[in-house]
């Protein structure tokens, strides 16, 4: 992902899990229009495991676009 793309997750911790992946608790969040008219944020905190050679930032914003739009 590039340096100048705003992002709507925070990766919150990694660390390296017992069998070699990465473990990576994060927070995504997105804002709520209805009608036209802003109606707050919806917040997601969640952890996903990956291979340690895994872009982070590449791998939620495939999993948050996919999942939760």
């Amino acid at each position: 992902m590039g340096q100048s793309m705003i992002k709507n997750f925070e990766v919150l911790r990694v660390v390296t899990e017992a069998d070699g992946n990465i473990g990576v608790n994060f927070s995504a969040f997105q804002g709520n229009v209805n009608d036209e008219k802003y109606d707050g944020i919806e917040e997601m905190i969640s952890y996903i495991s990956l291979p340690p050679e895994s872009d982070i930032d590449a791998e939620i914003f495939k999993l948050i676009k996919d999942d939760w739009t």
